[in-house]
């Protein structure tokens, strides 16, 4: 009696992606660089670049699953978000709204073609670094005023957002062509 393989590869690879993204997009809170203005402690992380590419190479259903498994998982109290944070107590932080705006960021990204030429996709990945800083600042204005919010979470986080999308980028294409992606780009 001969099993095929086949059939089960291939539902299984969406559930390994989803489990592998999770896991990624949790380390890549801890992967920061410790430099806080004033007293919003909103530090530079890795998780916006992670969702750029993650979102970028997987479909809509994907990443719902990856983002509302990562959203319970540190609300229910395993510290994946930035700085360790963990627990209900992450709502009452400066940098919630960019946090819950990984979900329209991704969501968006999520109907980007990997296909389409590096300046096509550069303009989706700086419309989605846009709406992840409208939803961050919206939050902080509300806390801390405009200027302020401006001053705390969007001028210092400019230059890296830059070179987050640059990077992201480059590795979205890589990955492209080597075919590494949830089911946007099926492997044979």
């Amino acid at each position: 009696m001969s099993l095929n393989f086949t059939k089960y590869r291939d539902k299984l690879r969406p559930a390994i992606w989803i489990v592998v993204c999770i896991i990624l997009l949790s380390i890549s809170g801890q992967l920061e660089y410790n430099f806080y203005i004033s007293s919003t402690k909103i530090p530079f992380t890795a998780q916006s670049l992670f969702i750029l590419i993650l979102a970028s190479l997987s479909t809509l259903k994907e990443f719902s699953l990856i983002i509302l498994f990562y959203l319970f998982l540190g609300f229910a109290g395993l510290p994946i978000f930035a700085e360790s944070n963990s627990g209900l107590q992450v709502l009452n932080k400066g940098s919630i709204g960019f946090l819950l705006g990984f979900i329209p960021t991704g969501m968006y990204l999520t109907y980007v073609n990997i296909k389409d030429s590096y300046s096509s996709l550069l303009q989706k990945l700086i419309i989605a670094t846009a709406v992840l800083f409208v939803c961050g600042l919206s939050v902080l204005s509300y806390k801390l005023g405009i200027r302020n919010a401006l001053t705390y979470g969007f001028y210092p986080f400019l230059i890296p957002s830059i070179i987050k999308i640059v990077i992201a980028l480059l590795t979205i294409k890589l990955c492209f062509y080597l075919k590494i992606a949830g089911s946007k780009t099926t492997i044979a």
